[in-house]
């Protein structure tokens, strides 16, 4: 009776971990696209205009807007605090 009592815990439990998902990653799909904007809106002049590489990480439940700009200080600071 105790080795039916130990294979029916030992199948139960291999049936409760096998169903756990795998951790995704952050994002499924990743847009890059140029952004550019002036900061005075009566300022026609063309070189005054600034242009930004923006990114969009999103899966079924969240998405990220940000710079590229943004993740380039984020190494910089992941770099330095795995040096100290």
């Amino acid at each position: 009776m105790c080795k039916y009592f130990l294979i029916l815990s030992i199948l139960s439990f291999t049936c409760l971990f096998s169903q756990q998902k795998a951790e995704k990653s952050l994002s499924e799909l990743e847009v890059q696209y140029e952004y550019s904007f002036v900061r005075d809106t009566i300022d026609v002049d063309q070189s005054h205009r600034f242009k930004e590489l923006m990114l969009l990480d999103f899966n079924s439940n969240t998405s990220l807007f940000y710079s590229q700009q943004y993740v380039a200080a984020r190494e910089i600071f992941k770099k330095a605090a795995a040096a100290a």
